[in-house]
């Protein structure tokens, strides 16, 4: 209400990917309502006539993002207070307020997304007859919030790295997340992993012959096949992936080393869902991204040649390599001892 103070509500806590206690967010196909001429649409009119607009070009998860930036929660919450309903009261000014009083509640990342939207409703209302919004400009002088760049994720420390091998379920669980440790794989490559594979496990010293991902079947990210070792640390989880696919595999039609049950392949989601788990019993904020960084790291430590690095990583540049290398003091004066300086 005018003269009052707009007060966020606080931001709730974000639920684990792997909490399904609540359903998803129902698609955007509801249609909009139409403007009679001479009539006086609302914000929500205009909202769901540039979601309606954008139907066949947006992909669903934009037309439901649009549906929930616009038209649920926060935004139309602020839009309440200050007593805008139609679309002709609306303006740039109060879009800047909405994102000012929000900067201290949401993410940088979650206001620009917002202004995306709000951009795009503005355009839409500018180019759409019927959708008349004098006080809006065109949405390109909205401010555009400052977020930061995103922190590459970190190396595992050794304890944590050890908590978490520890805290995962023997078995396939386990197998995963000592695989990723040893191999460095990206979790698209883990998935498409075939037992065909597994055949190279018995050669000396085991490897693995990485050809393709989930995504493509035969072509890595690096458009090339590539050989794979495994840390000296994990040096028996080549015969233990080969024992576990031989007799406590699910018995399956499919090829995939890793299944969800026996008529379906564990996917990347899959795997980063079990991952929460796994970090979650353990303590330690853990993903399967981070494993590789983990792998990086440690073969780094230990010394293996940047160049060997970028080939066993599957990477176009050494400087990939150093981007994946987390730097660590101790490591660093355990290093310099090594040499006669």
């Amino acid at each position: 209400m005018a003269g009052t103070v707009f007060i966020p509500r606080p931001k709730p806590q974000r639920r684990d990917y792997f909490d399904t206690s609540q359903g998803a967010a129902p698609r955007a196909t509801e249609q909009p309502r139409g403007v009679w001429p001479g009539g006086r649409p609302t914000v929500a009119d205009a909202a769901r006539a540039l979601i309606h607009h954008h139907k066949l070009d947006w992909s669903t998860t934009t037309l439901r993002n649009a549906e929930d930036y616009l038209l649920r929660g926060r935004f139309p919450e602020y839009l309440a207070h200050e007593g805008i309903v139609h679309l002709d009261q609306l303006s740039t000014q109060i879009i800047e307020d909405y994102m000012a009083v929000h900067a201290d509640v949401l993410k940088p990342s979650t206001l620009a997304k917002f202004r995306g939207y709000a951009r795009a409703l503005a355009k839409f209302c500018k180019e759409r007859p019927g959708y008349d919004a004098p006080l809006l400009s065109d949405g390109r002088d909205l401010p555009r919030p400052t977020v930061p760049k995103r922190k590459l994720p970190m190396a595992l420390s050794a304890d944590d790295e050890a908590r978490v091998v520890a805290a995962a379920k023997p078995g396939r669980d386990r197998l995963i997340a000592q695989t990723l440790l040893a191999t460095g794989l990206r979790v698209g490559e883990l998935c498409a992993l075939t037992v065909d594979q597994l055949e190279t496990l018995r050669d000396r010293p085991p490897k693995l012959i990485i050809v393709g991902n989930v995504h493509n079947r035969v072509l890595t990210k690096g458009r090339r096949d590539r050989i794979v070792g495994f840390r000296d640390t994990y040096r028996s989880v080549p015969r233990e992936l080969l024992e576990w696919a031989a007799k406590a595999r699910p018995p399956s039609h499919l090829r995939e080393v890793f299944l969800s049950d026996a008529d379906h392949a564990l996917t990347t989601w899959g795997v980063e869902q079990l991952m929460q788990r796994i970090g979650k019993k353990a303590g330690v904020r853990c993903n399967p991204h981070r494993l590789r960084h983990t792998w990086a790291t440690r073969c780094a430590d230990a010394g293996v040649p940047m160049f060997h690095l970028q080939l066993l990583g599957g990477w176009e540049s050494v400087e990939m390599v150093r981007r994946y290398y987390t730097a660590s003091d101790l490591e660093a004066v355990t290093a310099l001892s090594r040499f006669r300086t």
